[in-house]
């Protein structure tokens, strides 16, 4: 795997940039603990969970495009429309406040590795150009980029890990279209798994670069994982993926269901875009809550392997939820975060409880309740139904199928009945 220095964001903050006029600070780590390697992002629509991915990808636009235009280190001004060329995202910049009002735009960054440190990328708008700019900030200070960093930088910021890799990519995964053809139209059905999404998976397998021979592997290992496609074979043949079960069955990856194509290329998104960092929009479309768990679980063994340095996820569904999330919330102008924990016993119980088969969970803000997995097969439910929570005589709150409510106050069929 790469030394590089980790891209790994333990904070950022935003201002004058669309919802955000005045700054706004997103915290992604406890004090002086690791940064989230997930990170989820809850909120109403429209509270700001897209202007903050946004403003993400400005920064590392905007830092590719300074190292690429800016070698002397000194501001300079280009029209905005040679900016949109090559750097997505960074172009013409939209705000909610009145015309005329031209604050630099600001996003800054304050990434995991010290070698990185804190950077402040700003957008000085003049008319129909723009200066771009990027410091380090060092004891609350701007400072400029010392000599020695910039070509490190300049790397980190364009190809973090070499050949095609890039710092930041950001998935919205509804990309499906199913049309009923006019007359004389051929019939038009796109897979989630798109023709360059497959040549990039073909370019992976055919690969003698041994970071991209370990992304293959990690797509094989992880669509695999889905307890529907255990133990199949996966290849590719020419540009779509095939998925085996030796002398029984052969599928193209658009003859699976529409979860099942849905991992596929969600996972085969992130590994293909060799990002360290990879914005994940609504990653639960077309999947069920079990499986949402177990996408997570992907993602986090991507990071255990040293594939992406961190996930953002912007979502309404609890399913991707770890101990703390990041939640928005929109008050007229102004837009508050907060970064939520659950509650956490008090040392030495979690193990305890461990010990004896215990598994920690929580409840959302939204009163949203994780069962564990050992509590869901035990109580018969692991598709789904319903339990009803009582407390006893000492105040304690007991999980109760349909039937033992039944067989515990006497009601007979007949008695629904009526």
């Amino acid at each position: 795997m790469s030394t590089r220095p980790s891209l790994r964001i333990r904070q950022f903050t935003v201002k004058n940039y669309r919802l955000f006029r005045d700054p706004v600070t997103f915290d992604l780590a406890d004090g002086d603990g690791p940064a989230d390697g997930i990170v989820v992002f809850h909120g109403d629509n429209g509270a700001g969970k897209s202007t903050a991915l946004s403003a993400l990808q400005l920064f590392f636009s905007g830092a590719a495009y300074f190292f690429a235009n800016n070698e002397d280190a000194k501001d300079k001004a280009h029209h905005r429309r040679a900016a949109m060329d090559g750097y997505s995202g960074f172009g013409p910049v939209d705000r909610d406040w009145p015309f005329g009002v031209l604050d630099p735009i600001e996003v800054e960054v304050t990434f995991e590795d010290n070698t990185l440190g804190t950077m402040r990328l700003a957008v000085i708008l003049s008319g129909p150009e723009h200066k771009v700019r990027l410091q380090r900030i060092m004891d609350g200070r701007e400072q400029p980029i010392a000599a020695d960093l910039r070509n490190l930088l300049a790397t980190l910021f364009s190809t973090p890990s070499g050949g095609e890799s890039r710092p930041w990519v950001r998935f919205d995964p509804r990309r499906r279209e199913s049309a009923v053809p006019r007359r004389d139209e051929a019939s038009n059905f796109e897979s989630p798994v798109t023709d360059l999404m497959a040549r990039n998976l073909l370019s992976l397998l055919g690969s003698f670069d041994g970071l991209d021979r370990d992304r293959w592997r990690a797509f094989v290992r992880d669509v695999t994982s889905f307890e529907t496609l255990s133990g199949l074979e996966v290849d590719m043949f020419m540009n779509d993926v095939r998925f085996e079960r030796r002398g029984q069955l052969v599928l193209r990856h658009s003859e699976l269901s529409s979860g099942e194509q849905q991992v596929a290329a969600l996972v085969a998104a992130g590994l293909t875009a060799r990002a360290s960092i990879i914005a994940i929009e609504e990653p639960e479309l077309s999947l069920s809550p079990r499986n949402q768990n177990q996408l997570r679980q992907i993602l986090q063994n991507q990071i255990d392997d040293g594939l992406v340095d961190q996930f953002f996820l912007e979502t309404h569904s609890p399913a991707f939820d770890g101990p703390r999330v990041v939640r928005l919330a929109r008050k007229g102008d102004k837009v508050d975060v907060a970064r939520t924990a659950s509650e956490t016993p008090a040392p030495g119980l979690k193990e305890k409880a461990v010990e004896q088969g215990g598994d920690i969970q929580w409840v959302t803000q939204e009163g949203y309740t994780k069962l564990p997995p050992r509590m869901i097969e035990e109580m018969g439910v692991p598709a789904g139904g319903f339990l009803c929570f009582l407390p006893d005589d000492d105040g304690r709150w007991q999980a109760w199928r349909a039937s033992e409510l039944d067989e515990e106050f006497g009601i007979g069929s007949a008695d629904r009945d009526e």
